[in-house]
This record gives structure tokens, C-alpha cells and sequence, in this order.
């Protein structure tokens, strides 16, 4: 499935443009509950990471996961929490259960590699401002 990059007009690159990034629309759900939301598509993230907001959203107690240190870009270990969420980007018509790293840090939703990427076959063309997502079978 092709998708567009979204325009962040709220963050511009170094030139003063403003920004496109992999964006898509997912769906969120754990139990009963579910909620729309936007994420980055992510390379640079091992594991799909989102703030422990969310996991309060949907009722989950972080002090009964399991505690794990996370790097992030700026090189600081942050604690985070190891949670599971059904997730499904709306065009591709299939629900993942995968694994989160819920942080303490105010960031966007970031479709990491474990789980998603494991499923996934990511195609990024930023000089056409698409990229593209499909599933494969791995034999």
C-alpha cells in the first residue's frame, strides 16, 4: 500500500521548510478500549515506542511490566516499560500485536523494527514523497 509523507508544519528542517515524515493512521486497541492515532514510521527505532500516556489510555499499570532501559537519540538510558498492544494502520486490514516500550518522554507514536519491520517490507522514496508498506510471508 502506497502512502504519502504528511506535512509537519509545525517543525521545519534546516532550510525552513517545513518537514514531511512517514505518517500513518492506526488504530489502538487493548481490551474493550480503542483509539485512533498518528505514528511515524521508524527505522532508527529498535522497538515501536510511545509515551506512557497511552499506556494510561488503556489502563495499563506499567509498574506490573517489565522495566527495561531505553536509548534514544540523545544518549541518555531512560527507563521504560515493556507492554503489548493491538495495533492496525488503517488501508492494510490486519491487526498486530506488538511489542511497546512505554517512556516517561512527551514523543510520537514510532513504529519500530521489532514487530513491525519483523512484518513489514518498508520502502521509503522521499524524493517522491511516498513510501510504500506490504506484508510478506517469511518461509
Amino acid at each position: 500500500m502506497k502512502f504519502e509523507y504528511l506535512t509537519d508544519v509545525n517543525s521545519k528542517t534546516t532550510s525552513g521548510q517545513s518537514k514531511k515524515r512517514p505518517v500513518v493512521e492506526i488504530t489502538i486497541s487493548h481490551g474493550s478500549k480503542s483509539r485512533e492515532y498518528l505514528a511515524v514510521i521508524d527505522s532508527g527505532a529498535d522497538v515501536t515506542t510511545m509515551s506512557a500516556e497511552v499506556a494510561e489510555v488503556f489502563g495499563i499499570d506499567l509498574s506490573t511490566c517489565v522495566r527495561q532501559r531505553l536509548l534514544g537519540i540523545s544518549g541518555v538510558p531512560q527507563d521504560s516499560y515493556v507492554g503489548y498492544l493491538d495495533i492496525s494502520v488503517k488501508k492494510l486490514n490486519e491487526t498486530l500485536k506488538l511489542p511497546v516500550m512505554f517512556t516517561e518522554a512527551n514523543i510520537p507514536i514510532l513504529l519500530g523494527q521489532e514487530g513491525f519491520f519483523d512484518q513489514y517490507r518498508i520502502k521509503f522514496e522521499k524524493d517522491h514523497d511516498i513510501f510504500e508498506v506490504y506484508r510478506f510471508n517469511r518461509d
